[in-house]
């Protein structure tokens, strides 16, 4: 009878699906045109930018997304708003001292912000 409850609690412990470490918070960062920035020129010609998504190519796990948005890419576009990063971190200092490490804000072409992401509930997310 022993063997027999000790088999069972085996198979019941393999069918359990193992726990999954602690994902760390995500933050949202919006980047804006910086002072720097030529509105003359559309995004992808911007002094820097080369720099700045090669930046975001060797980030790695921290990394979850990335993109430019349409209507702030074009030369002599009224929207200041270019694009959005969201990453994981411990905090949002973490997250900010990331960022701040990038050349397209370290070169003033961009100027970022970087907001905590309320994604408890969200599937997926957590």
């Amino acid at each position: 009878m022993l063997l027999m409850v000790a088999g069972l609690t085996a198979v019941v412990r393999a069918q359990q699906p193992a726990q999954q470490p602690a994902r760390l918070p995500m933050f949202v960062v919006v980047y804006e045109r910086g002072a720097a920035w030529d509105d003359a020129k559309g995004a992808f010609q911007q002094a820097s930018i080369p720099e700045h998504m090669q930046f975001l190519r060797t980030l790695g796990e921290p990394l979850v997304g990335a993109g430019p948005f349409r209507q702030g890419v074009a030369p002599g576009t009224a929207d200041r708003v270019v694009g959005m990063v969201i990453v994981r971190a411990a905090s949002q200092e973490e997250a900010q001292a990331l960022i701040a490490r990038d050349p397209g804000i370290v070169s003033n072409v961009m100027k970022a912000t970087v907001r905590s992401w309320m994604t408890e509930g969200l599937r997926g997310c957590n």
